[in-house]
């Protein structure tokens, strides 16, 4: 009879534990779709090129979407001018793509371009 009572008991609290962590994954679901909303309205109330310097920004943004967005710079206010530069450049470190022995010519000339919006030239 003990024997049961110890495993009824075993059972209840194993079904407990297992209820807690379901309504763990849930709270961590709710967390994560509040955070990609918010996330979302926070895009939507940027201006397009905002949005722009927070996708250099983004680590997933590809090479290609990188090369159409730095093709606008001359269409920036100044002062994104000069915070997409920063995004650049931040992005063309970390992918070993600033400095002249490790450029194209065309990546050079575009690194080139930023240095001297920052005032590095």
């Amino acid at each position: 009879q003990e024997t049961r009572r110890a495993e009824a008991k075993r059972k209840a609290e194993l079904i407990r534990q297992a209820d807690e962590e379901t309504n763990n994954l849930e709270l961590e679901a709710e967390e994560r779709r509040k955070e990609k909303e918010r996330k979302k309205a926070e895009l939507e109330a940027m201006s397009p090129e905002e949005r722009d310097i927070t996708a250099v920004n983004d680590p997933k943004i590809t090479e290609n979407h990188v090369v159409e967005i730095y093709n606008k710079i001359d269409n920036f206010s100044e002062k994104n001018k000069i915070n997409l530069a920063r995004a650049l450049k931040s992005y063309w470190e970390k992918h070993g793509k600033w400095k002249k022995r490790n450029c194209t010519k065309k990546q050079w000339i575009k690194v080139q371009k930023v240095k001297e919006l920052l005032g590095e030239s």
